[in-house]
């Protein structure tokens, strides 16, 4: 049978609970002062470092630091990074640490992504979680604790700005305008204009627009990342067209350690598949399989890009290695291919009449077009340019004339009105 509670009666129940209340409220207590106590450590460090008591407050209540957890870095994890740190968007690195995260990327790439990063051999494991561990320890101790910190740092530092701008103008009276906003929405820092008065008049007068319209532009064009609205399109599809060619290749190259190795789209089977044993899986199905200086649409470029860089390694356009067997027959079907299709010839122009459907039906298969006989080339003559001449010498010729035989009526009559 279970184990029954045992039952209290109303006195005991009145006794445990006046128990748990003092209990409680002793907790609270102890609470309270240490509250009391971080309190008044947090105005003691205020003044210290010039800061406000807020500021240091929420560096103390900032996630993780008053109970830190000292969580395991896992190796898939800290491979997930390498990019980050080759980029230059984690921590510095020296030259040998590059090196040494460039063959950790090499490495994940040949055994299929970061999932696989528990295979790689120990001193680069050790190697991954050590620089994770030192991110995360930087992350704890950074400077930019709270949103209300930003805020806070964002607007002493702009009237610091302002007021030095403002001592500038009245000595030396340079015109100054600035514009502050916030790079993406999860930040809460209001959107900030200042200018000099002659600056605001022609801001007004000269630019047409009110200085309230061109903050509210420039904070959308940076947070919402409307770069790409404003730049020419051309241009897009330049860059967009430049990183896809740099993915592919880069993948190409480290998969099969030819730096030098160039795509060749056209012949993709023969000179890639065949050649290398490698292949690219995961093309998206709505992009032709070409080069992507033959892509016109910006979409497709897009789709094509984060295809290329997706985060997920299994869905992510990227290059494999071919098992031996796969590898085999592939070349099998390149060559079975190149023997049906036999020799390539080169195109030759024919000098042939061209002919109506209706008059090849009726003649022969076997008679051959005859071709056409050349026009005779006319010599070259100055006959032509004689006879333009000579046009225009009689044409000038009969207006004189013309012109004469008008102005000697003219003092004919004139002298006979005279008489």
């Amino acid at each position: 049978m279970p184990r029954q509670e045992p039952k209290l009666t109303y006195q005991q129940r009145k006794v445990a609970r006046d128990l748990a209340t003092k209990r409680r409220q002793s907790l609270w207590k102890d609470v309270d002062d240490i509250m009391t106590f971080v309190h008044e450590e947090a105005h003691r460090l205020g003044k210290l470092w010039k800061k406000r008591p807020e500021t240091i407050l929420h560096m103390c209540y900032q996630k993780g630091r008053i109970a830190k957890k000292r969580r395991g870095i896992k190796v898939d994890n800290a491979a997930r990074q390498v990019d980050g740190w080759l980029e230059g968007r984690k921590l510095a690195l020296n030259e040998e640490e590059k090196d040494i995260f460039k063959r950790i990327k090499v490495e994940l790439i040949t055994l299929g992504g970061p999932e696989k990063a528990s295979q790689l051999p120990e001193d680069l494991q050790s190697f991954l979680k050590e620089k994770a561990l030192a991110f995360r320890e930087h992350k704890n101790t950074a400077a930019s604790v709270s949103m209300k910190a930003i805020v806070q740092d964002t607007s002493s530092t702009i009237q610091s700005i302002t007021a030095e701008i403002m001592s500038l103008n009245k000595r030396t009276g340079i015109e100054v305008f600035l514009f502050a906003a916030k790079s993406s929405h999860e930040q809460s820092t209001p959107r900030f204009y200042f200018a000099t008065p002659k600056a605001e008049r022609y801001v007004l007068h000269g630019m047409k627009k009110h200085s309230v319209d061109i903050s509210r532009e420039f904070e959308a064009f940076v947070s919402n990342n409307m770069e790409g609205l404003i730049r020419n399109h051309n241009d897009r599809l330049k860059d967009v067209k430049m990183k896809i060619r740099n993915e592919i290749l880069t993948g190409h190259q480290n998969i099969t350690g030819h730096m030098k190795l160039d795509m060749h789209f056209s012949k993709y089977n023969k000179l890639i598949v065949a050649k290398h044993g490698v292949q690219l899986v995961n093309w998206p199905e709505k992009i032709p399989f070409v080069n992507s200086s033959n892509i016109t649409s910006i979409h497709s470029l897009n789709a094509l890009l984060i295809a290329l860089i997706h985060s997920n390694a299994e869905k992510r356009c990227r290059w494999v290695k071919l098992t031996v067997e796969e590898w085999e027959r592939r070349k099998e079907e390149v060559e079975e291919t190149d023997r049906t299709a036999g020799p390539t010839q080169r195109k030759r122009k024919r000098n042939c009449a061209i002919v109506n459907s209706e008059d090849e039906s009726s003649e022969s298969e076997g008679e051959q077009q005859e071709p056409l006989p050349k026009k005779p080339k006319k010599a070259k003559t100055t006959s032509n340019k004689e006879n333009v001449l000579h046009t225009e010498k009689t044409t000038f010729k009969a207006k004189t004339k013309k012109t004469a035989d008008k102005n000697r009526d003219f003092v004919a009559d004139k002298k006979q009105k005279e008489g």
